[in-house]
């Protein structure tokens, strides 16, 4: 072939730009990647692939600290308890809770009392100059003053005073290297304070019950002068001093209230009798007086007027109008009717003499209510000025009662009969030392060994993160994962009688873990080119990342389902692919390129699988670039017709430009990842590269090449559930 008449008739692969969004194998959608982060996801899986490194810092420096808890000088620490009764600063607070003052500052005082020098000075005395000299530190001799200052800030610094939460209780601690000494000098300590706290409580008592006297005989006075005010105001303004009701007046206003509500009620009720009474006089005589206004005179006289009207009308039957019987009966009529009238006229009367009664009787409690009301507004002054009296003389009541209570209180003081405190707990000499705690240097020496072997691991996966995952290969390096290819470990070649490559496994485990995996990938290879013929170029980023082992396993594995598969070596410094099959060929790609030989030629074929390998030789490795000649683009175009699937075993990315020019002439890249050492960055740069130049379809292969719970992670968690379909 000659590379100048075939350069027109090369058409290479359609690169939209879609087509760089995702790779062809996997699902994950392209994304960019993440760079210099570590989730608390991806630190648990550094964790588990680098265990061991975690677990040696932790042993060793647990060891080391425990180690040191061996070497530090013993110190023994005793502690005395104590109950503390502080003395109240003032009058006030003496009287307000003379057992428990309620201000918790002044325990605090206590507490620091505690550590003053007179306290840490009795201690010495009581102790002894010689025993303390054990722990005063002096570069020279010290005369008398200078060995009392110096055994003072010794003792400071060997002790310790707490107070126990919000309580009463104060611990004296006191760490030394003799036991014997520490629970001396706790002690001590304890009874030093309590012996100069009684006798300042005497001085301290006496002074505040001479105090608290002269202010009684005060308050006294102002106390009686105060209770006579209010009562005599009281007396003179008619308040009434009890607590059912406040002054006269208002004691006066609610019966009053209730008898003019009474009288208002019998007043609209008789004018309401008078008004009807009238209406019905008006309307229709003494007869239209309704049943409960007539009275019994009217009752009799309607019946006798009706005996008259019934012999009246006989009469005119019988008589005539004319007859003197008719004529005696009319008079009769006219008499009972006068009678009526006049009843009827005295009726009104009474009914308006009864109205005026009443509404005469509710205008005078109306009037009297109003005079009272007048007055109440007066009293309500009054009372106001007589509540402040007494609001007074309730003051000085209280004040008496305060400083009588604290007098009892300061008396006792004076007499001794309050404690300063009592010792609860004495010191003892401990057994055990207090530090080093051995128990408590290993726990630390875990905890900071944890820490800092979490620290590396995490250093070590930030500086260079390996890939690990699927995920990983998504996130940190920005192309789908297609499939990932476990470890095959020497024990599993050896049981197979496979020897030391790979690819072998394959043959000898046609049905193993690593050949399923592979048939995945050639399964996501033959769904990208739809049955049609697939040209891919496996590369990696660095060397020793398995891209030829990825090349033959997989072209092994598709020969062996059938395909007609060839493998293309295009490393041309290594040329290794031929080797590794144990296959040699006097011919190589730069022939069939150059038309020195056709294409049968120079093919070799692996006789264990079908396979068939187009090698490469030294003489290919000439300094020209044959790969990116057009002879070279046209091979694979009439590659394409011939075979099932093409791959191309290319250099790494990152140290030979050869496999940037074969991945622009393929359909696709196969990125090959080894998980146990390619940091995500290198993976990354390797990535942008083929970016950079439009390379289509890009896609990763994980490949393990040790067991280990990171590649069991990355098989997926169920997948040792299928061992029994696998026979490794």
């Amino acid at each position: 072939m000659n590379d100048g008449t075939v350069a027109q008739s090369i058409v290479l692969p359609h690169r939209s730009p879609k087509s760089l969004l995702t790779g062809w194998i996997g699902t994950q959608s392209r994304q960019h990647p993440e760079r210099s982060s570590l989730s608390l996801g991806d630190f648990a899986r550094a964790l588990r692939h680098r265990w061991m490194l975690f677990a040696a810092i932790l042993v060793a420096v647990t060891l080391l600290v425990i180690l040191a808890s061996f070497v530090l000088p013993a110190r023994y620490s005793a502690e005395a308890k104590l109950r503390i009764e502080p003395n109240p600063g003032s009058t006030a607070q003496i009287a307000n809770n003379p057992d428990r003052p309620p201000d918790q500052a002044l325990i605090e005082t206590e507490v620091n009392l505690i550590r003053s020098r007179s306290v840490l000075g009795a201690a010495i005395d009581s102790v002894g100059s010689d025993r303390v000299a054990e722990i005063v530190k002096a570069d020279a001799p010290l005369d008398e003053a200078g060995f009392r200052n110096a055994a003072i800030r010794a003792v400071g610094d060997a002790i310790d005073v707490e107070r126990e939460g919000q309580s009463y209780l104060v611990g004296i601690s006191a760490t030394l290297p003799d036991p014997d000494l520490a629970a001396s000098l706790a002690n001590a300590i304890a009874q030093s304070y309590l012996d100069l706290r009684h006798s300042s409580n005497e001085t301290t008592g006496s002074e505040q019950l001479e105090n608290i006297e002269d202010q009684i005989s005060e308050v006294r006075s102002n106390l009686d002068s105060a209770e006579r005010a209010a009562a005599e105001y009281r007396a003179s303004r008619g308040i009434v001093s009890d607590d059912s009701a406040g002054t006269i007046t208002q004691q006066q206003i609610a019966p009053i209230s209730m008898q003019l509500a009474t009288a208002e009620a019998q007043a609209a009720e008789a004018a309401a009798r008078l008004s009807s009474a009238q209406r019905e006089i008006a309307r229709g005589g003494i007869e239209a007086l309704s049943e409960n206004m007539r009275s019994d005179v009217v009752t009799e006289l309607q019946r006798q007027r009706a005996d008259i009207m019934r012999e009246r009308g006989e009469i005119v039957t019988k008589y005539g109008p004319n007859h003197p019987a008719m004529i005696e009966a009319n008079q009769q009529l006219a008499d009972i009717d006068a009678q009526l009238r006049a009843e009827a006229t005295r009726i009104e009367n009474n009914l308006a003499a009864n109205a005026r009664s009443t509404a005469a009787s509710a205008a005078s409690l109306r009037s009297k209510l109003n005079e009272l009301r007048a007055r109440q507004a007066s009293d309500a002054r009054q009372s106001v000025a007589a509540e402040g009296l007494e609001r007074e003389a309730l003051a000085q009541r209280e004040a008496y009662q305060e400083l009588t209570q604290a007098a009892q209180y300061a008396r006792q003081l004076q007499q001794g009969a309050i404690p300063a405190g009592v010792i609860v707990q004495k010191a003892v000499a401990p057994d055990d030392p207090s530090f080093p705690n051995r128990p408590l240097f290993a726990i630390l020496g875990a905890l900071v060994g944890g820490l800092l072997g979490a620290g590396v691991v995490g250093f070590r996966e930030m500086s260079g993160q390996t890939i690990l995952s699927p995920d990983d290969v998504a996130k940190r390096v920005g192309i789908g994962c297609g499939g990932v290819l476990p470890p095959v470990t020497a024990k599993q070649r050896r049981k197979a009688g496979s020897g030391e490559n790979v690819w072998d496994y394959v043959i000898a485990r046609p049905t193993s873990k690593y050949a399923e995996s592979l048939r995945q990938i050639r399964r996501a290879i033959r769904a990208d080119v739809r049955g049609k013929t697939g040209v891919y170029a496996i590369t990696s980023a660095v060397p020793g990342e398995g891209k030829t082992t990825l090349a033959i396993s997989l072209g092994r594995i598709a020969a062996l389902s059938g395909d007609e598969v060839l493998v293309i070596d295009c490393d041309l410094r290594r040329r290794s692919l031929s080797s590794d099959l144990g296959l040699s060929s006097p011919h190589s790609l730069s022939d069939v390129i150059h038309g020195r030989v056709s294409l049968n030629e120079a093919i070799l074929t692996d006789t264990a699988s079908g396979l068939d390998v187009l090698p490469a030789s030294e003489a290919d490795n000439v300094g020209r670039d044959i790969l990116g000649s057009a002879a070279m683009a046209q091979l694979l175009a009439r590659l394409r017709g011939q075979f099932d699937m093409v791959l191309l075993d290319t250099p790494p990315l990152l140290a030979v430009a050869d496999a940037r020019t074969v991945a622009a002439l393929a359909d696709g890249t196969i990125f090959s990842i080894d998980a146990d050492s390619t940091p995500a960055a290198t993976a990354r740069a390797a990535v942008a590269r083929l970016e950079a130049d439009g390379i289509t379809n890009l896609g990763a292969i994980l490949t393990f090449r040790k067991a280990g719970k990171a590649a069991k992670a990355a098989m997926g968690q169920d997948y040792g559930k299928y061992d029994d379909y696998f026979s490794d």
